[in-house]
């Protein structure tokens, strides 16, 4: 998680390949690619969710990966999320301009 966190790219990708668990949790909930998602890194967040990282998973605080990039202010991240995640446009609907 702290590779994700700081944004170690190439630890994360080794990390991956020797077996890591993608969605591990820590004890608040959160996963590596929430820790990506809420610093911007939006190359880690798209490798974990390449490796099947779970875009819809809650914490204890109930924040997702999408609502900390949000919150944030990481569109490229959020459109990331949205992108490999499944997420429906409907979801969006009068929600703020996250570009500004």
């Amino acid at each position: 998680m702290l590779a994700a966190q700081y944004g170690h790219e190439g630890i994360v990708a080794r990390l991956l390949k020797a077996g890591a668990k993608v969605d591990l949790t820590n004890e608040d909930g959160s996963t590596a690619l929430m820790w990506a998602a809420e610093d911007g890194h939006e190359g880690i967040v798209a490798r974990l969710l390449k490796a099947g990282a779970n875009a819809r998973h809650a914490n204890n605080n109930h924040d997702t990966a999408m609502s900390l990039a949000a919150k944030n202010k990481h569109p490229s991240v959020v459109i990331t999320l949205i992108k490999a995640g499944g997420f429906e446009p409907s979801q969006f609907k009068d929600k703020p301009d996250l570009t500004r």
